[in-house]
């Protein structure tokens, strides 16, 4: 258990919106024989077992890959599951009507051009409309979504996306994804009051050469150091994301890092691994992280968050571990991409078919069922032979590749917070 967190979790205890939440809880499940405010407690311990739980615009944040707790946001990660009888079982079994989290590429255009991008090689002639956003949010919405992410490419280069995120009403919050080169701090007023809740700003090294290498661009690193202190100055939850290569897994580095986002007013960052996506799809394998580096990775973040005044620190190594969620790829988080193509994670090019083509919700609740359960490890990784073999095709692959692939790679077994409820 993190230190500071019993402070928190003390304030919380004696705060009133606890109760009716429970309340709420309780009274959506009770019904379910699978159901014990027991098993709540004890996965919502597990959840917060290795982070920090920061106090934001009063509310809280246990995860950042969950809304605020007490926001209407929240309340879709309960409700959006199939059936009206027995929704406890159904989140049991991760059995969802939608994703708790869609990120939308609204545009694969970019100004920078960096080492470990995910999205390069795709096609993005033909990017959806504003018209086709604006309805894709509606129906994202409509299958219960709690976060949109809005990214790229780089977001801020379509001149509609203030539309957009004034499009998405309160039962899902928003989150832009940027490498801060455009977000002035009158463009994070103006985002903010359309109703954007966060901004994930890229930010790779403390060290300016290094950060500006990595990105190939030469304001690469003032770009970001003004995005992250103009998202925080305009009152947005301000998330630094660092992509950390295998020769800076190092708790010294991580926490010069750390102190160096403090001075910018940063809440969170989040450390990414790099992906065999996109850029670094055919990069040889000693480049990217072994389980031992993500076990040292989960310890430095332990490290981290029990350091009083230090931002939360966040990583998928232990997010994503079978400890605690497991990949989510297409039952916890989605995709779609600048042509409206349904992909299961960012990072794995398998399309289930086309938003434009197809309803939604259909193509969500056959990528779904086609899953499985959340993963023991990044699926990204999981496929890279099968993408090998495909390797002449071009990404994403079609449908029927894609569902052969995913069917093949099914898993009975379930991540700890599935284990725990059920």
């Amino acid at each position: 258990m993190i230190v500071r967190n019993i402070t928190v979790l003390l304030r919380m205890i004696f705060d009133i919106r606890s109760y009716r939440l429970l309340k709420r809880i309780h009274s959506m499940y009770k019904n379910d024989p699978l159901y014990s405010l027991k098993k709540i407690i004890v996965s919502s311990l597990n959840t917060v077992k290795n982070d920090k739980i920061n106090y934001f615009n009063n509310d809280y944040i246990v995860t950042s890959f969950l809304p605020p707790l007490f926001s209407n946001a929240f309340i879709s990660v309960l409700e959006a599951v199939r059936e009206s009888e027995n929704k406890f079982t159904q989140q049991a079994h991760a059995k969802r009507c939608g994703p708790i989290s869609f990120f939308l590429s609204i545009t694969d255009r970019c100004n920078y051009n960096c080492i470990h991008c995910s999205a390069k090689n795709r096609a993005g002639n033909n990017e959806l409309t504003t018209d086709e956003w604006l309805q894709t949010i509606k129906n994202i919405q409509d299958i219960k979504t709690a976060i949109i992410g809005f990214t790229g490419g780089e977001a801020l280069m379509r001149d509609d996306l203030t539309r957009m995120i004034r499009s998405v009403h309160d039962d899902s919050i928003t989150i832009l994804y940027t490498n801060g080169r455009l977000l002035s701090y009158e463009k994070a007023v103006e985002l903010k009051s359309a109703g954007l809740y966060a901004v994930g700003v890229s930010f790779d090294s403390f060290n300016e050469n290094e950060h500006n290498a990595i990105r190939n661009n030469q304001s690469g690193f003032s770009d970001a150091v003004c995005a992250l202190q103009n998202a925080s100055r305009a009152g947005l939850y301000t998330i630094a994301q660092l992509v950390l290569l295998r020769n800076r897994i190092d708790k010294k580095f991580v926490y010069e890092y750390m102190k160096f986002v403090k001075k910018l007013g940063v809440h969170e960052v989040r450390i990414l691994e790099p992906i065999k996506a996109g850029h670094l799809l055919n990069e040889n394998d000693d480049f990217f992280l072994t389980k031992d580096d993500r076990k040292r990775l989960i310890n430095i973040q332990k490290y981290i968050n029990n350091i009083p005044g230090m931002p939360k620190l966040t990583t998928f190594a232990h997010t994503e571990s079978f400890e605690q969620f497991g990949c989510g790829a297409g039952t916890q988080h989605s995709y779609i991409t600048s042509e409206g193509e349904l992909l299961p994670c960012d990072f794995v090019p398998l399309s289930f078919g086309n938003v434009k083509r197809k309803p939604l919700s259909r193509l969500w609740r056959e990528m779904n069922d086609t899953m499985g359960n959340p993963k023991d490890g990044c699926f990204a990784f999981t496929i890279q032979n099968d993408l090998q073999k495909n390797k002449s095709l071009q990404f994403p692959l079609p449908e029927e590749i894609s569902k052969e692939i995913c069917a093949a790679h099914k898993k009975e077994e379930f991540p700890k917070f599935y284990r725990i409820l059920r």
